[in-house]
């Protein structure tokens, strides 16, 4: 007969021992629904096993090959699939019928399986070999009368198997007399969550492993760690580990340690995988992979201020937790792979210069020391932003100057007033100094009512050391716009910021007042206004307006990257009505009158729910009249619900405005376009563009978001181009 062995799963092994073949097979089948075949002859016994789930199907050859009948296929009952007992049919129109009955060594007990109330004590069982000595099981056939038959084992809890099977001169069949259709109970291992998080300095990973389905039997599972995924290095961020486990039986967990190393760098959080290769008789779900994440515990660089101009020219103070540095001390920064000069106040502050980096968006930043009495490295991102958005100023004599050289300054004339033509006002220079003594900014004004020319040539200010330790500081200079300058408009646009500014503080001031006010009303009437609200409002409704809004990112990072859609709301504001929650974000300029919040706890994960979770405001605070609006349909039913107030309360305020669960979220993807190079702008402007390379297309200001465009020769008829 021909025999065809089918792979439900990648990776899977199989082991052939057949009694009429010289030696044993084995095959690895790579993918799932691969297979192979093998053939047998007459009266051959064969024990087929794997590592993970098959079909097996047989294949009787017919006339031409057995002298009799058609050919058939039936498929081969696992051994883990036998049952006690079966009620089966022999065909009356065939001349020969014939079962064939399979037992494992632990219920061979001939005297107690009986068909139609006759046992088979007498009949001839043949031994089926996994190997040359070990028995895996026995084997009979028998001929039977067309009609129904009944099979059984008198021991309950033993299990036997039966196909059976019959011809004529040119017709046949085959089928399993039966089978147990509840699934397979093989041992069930996998991790027992997706991610594991170890800090640098705790020594050793720990992962558990978990065992459930079959644990009657030992259970061995391979668990290694992936040289080609995650950003740890083996080795010098963790140790490699490949290591075979056994469960014994019962046992249903195991723990594993991985090494983690630890160093004194400020860096990154980095993370590595584990992976699991499945023995015989285990199956791996649901979590066959996990990532180990190494949190950095060696404190976290700060760079004030964390963005500054593509053109340079931006001073930045670094600070650590662990951060120890000297006068002495060689500083060097690195600006998305551009080193610069930095330097060490006398009171340890450092202090880097930003270059000119060509681009904008975030780019890595490193800072390295190197001194007698210790080293530090460390690593944090820095935002380059349009020289549009910051007014830098490039000093072209270089980072560090002596008092009273001469130093010739540029900056971006439109970025001063972006509002205003850059020729319409005059500018006045100051030198900002840092005092190392009492810690503070000082400022000097060294030119006044200049032009706004773009450039200058100035002295720097000769003055005497204040000490003779005294050996560097930072300094900035600064361009600004000189007070006989404010026109009209300029001084419209000032007016409107500080009312803005009032309003905005007399809502935080208004906030507090009612809090206080509505928090005297006593818990029963709060409760009877909190419930006379839920009345009318529909659940129906929210859930609509929820829908409508932009879903909330997932984590603060995610905000951070995607740029535009949320701004922080203030932590006076969110501690009364999100108590728990670190930080909250509000829908910047919704387009609708409802608007969404987002909150997230100290780890940078969203809140979902009472009390700390953000909600749907079904009118967003834009302007002093929706904020009135804000305050009645919004806060007022929260201070009811929510502000010392039973949380079966509050459930019904999250009933009404509820928070997002991040769950619309999706990831952002790279897209792709083909077509004619006819471009429209986001502003409506239409043009041809048939330049043949790579280029940018859209690239914002201050976040990192760039769409850049492939140009390629289109092809025609004839593969003309």
């Amino acid at each position: 007969d021909l025999y065809r062995i089918l792979a439900s799963q990648s990776s899977t092994s199989v082991t052939v021992n057949c009694s009429t073949l010289s030696e044993v097979l084995t095959y690895n089948l790579d993918t799932a629904g691969s297979w192979q075949e093998f053939t047998t002859p007459d009266k051959s016994f064969c024990s087929i096993t794997s590592d993970k789930p098959l079909l097996v199907m047989q294949f009787a050859l017919g006339n031409n090959e057995d002298g009799i009948g058609d050919p058939f296929m039936m498929m081969i009952t696992p051994v883990e699939q036998y049952s006690n007992n079966y009620v089966f049919n022999v065909l009356p129109e065939f001349e020969i019928n014939y079962i064939t009955l399979y037992v494992t060594p632990e219920d061979f007990q001939p005297e107690s399986i009986f068909v139609d109330d006759t046992n088979l004590e007498n009949s001839t069982w043949v031994a089926v070999y996994y190997s040359s000595a070990d028995i895996c099981g026995y084997i009979t056939s028998t001929s039977l009368l067309p009609g129904e038959h009944q099979l059984y084992h008198a021991d309950v809890s033993s299990q036997i198997g039966v196909s059976a099977y019959g011809f004529n001169a040119f017709n046949s069949y085959g089928y399993p007399g039966g089978l147990q259709l509840e699934p397979v109970q093989l041992a069930i291992i996998s991790f027992s969550q997706s991610e594991f998080t170890v800090l640098e300095n705790e020594e050793f990973a720990r992962v558990k492993l978990v065992r459930s389905g079959d644990i009657s039997r030992e259970a061995v599972v391979l668990i290694g760690s992936d040289p080609y995924k995650g950003d740890a290095a083996a080795r010098s961020d963790y140790m490699p580990i490949i290591e075979i486990l056994t469960f014994l039986p019962e046992e249903l967990t195991k723990r594993v340690d991985v090494v983690i190393n630890d160093d004194t760098n400020v860096e990154f959080d980095e993370s590595f995988f584990l992976y699991l290769v499945s023995g015989e008789g285990v199956h791996l779900s649901p979590f066959q992979r996990a990532k180990v994440v190494i949190r950095n515990d060696d404190g976290k660089i700060t760079l004030t201020p964390r963005y500054g101009s593509e053109i340079g020219g931006t001073p930045i103070i670094v600070t650590a937790d662990k951060l120890e540095a000297f006068e002495e001390d060689n500083v060097t920064c690195v600006f998305d792979g551009i080193k610069t000069d930095g330097f060490v106040t006398k009171d340890g502050l450092v202090f880097c210069v930003s270059p000119e980096l060509r681009r904008t968006g975030r780019v890595p930043f490193e800072l390295h020391i190197e001194g007698d009495k210790n080293s530090f490295t460390g690593f944090a991102k820095f935002i380059s932003v349009s020289h549009d958005k910051v007014a830098g100023v490039m000093v072209e004599n270089g980072p560090v100057v002596a008092t009273g050289d001469m130093v010739r300054l540029s900056w971006s004339r439109e970025a001063i007033l972006p509002t205003e033509p850059h020729d319409s006002y005059n500018i006045n220079v100051m030198l900002r100094e840092y005092d190392q003594e009492s810690g503070e900014w000082i400022d000097t004004e060294l030119a006044k009512e200049m032009p706004n020319s773009g450039s200058i040539e100035i002295a720097v200010p000769e003055r005497a050391p204040k000490n003779d330790n005294e050996s560097a500081a930072p300094a900035v200079f600064q361009i600004e716009v000189s007070e006989s300058s404010t026109d009209t408009q300029i001084q419209k646009r000032g007016l409107f910021s500080a009312i803005a500014k009032a309003v905005k503080k007399a809502v935080k001031f208004v906030t507090k007042v009612v809090s206080v006010v509505l928090s005297l009303v006593l818990e029963p009437a709060r409760r009877l206004l909190c419930e006379a609200w839920g009345l009318i409002e529909s659940r129906e409704r929210s859930q609509q307006i929820l829908s409508e809004l932009p879903p909330c990112p997932c984590t603060v990072a995610e905000i951070d990257t995607r740029g535009d859609g949320f701004e922080l709301e203030d932590r006076s504001i969110s501690s009364i009505f999100h108590p728990g929650s670190d930080k909250c974000f509000r829908q910047r300029r919704p387009s609708t009158t409802a608007g969404q919040q987002c909150c997230y706890d100290d780890a940078g994960d969203i809140i979902v729910g009472q009390v700390a979770g953000g909600t749907v405001d079904f009118i967003a605070p834009k302007d002093i009249k929706t904020t009135i609006g804000h305050f009645i349909v919004d806060v007022v039913p929260h201070f009811f619900c929510c502000t010392n107030s039973f949380l079966s309360n509050c459930e019904k305020y999250y009933r009404y405005r509820p928070s997002d669960d991040c769950s619309r979220t999706r990831p952002q993807q790279p897209a792709f376009a083909r077509g004619d190079p006819h471009l429209v702008t986001l502003d409506g402007l239409r043009y041809t563009f048939n330049g043949r390379g790579e280029f940018t297309l859209i690239e914002t200001q201050g976040d990192m978001f760039t769409l850049q465009g492939r140009m390629t020769l289109a092809k025609g008829v004839n593969n003309m181009h």
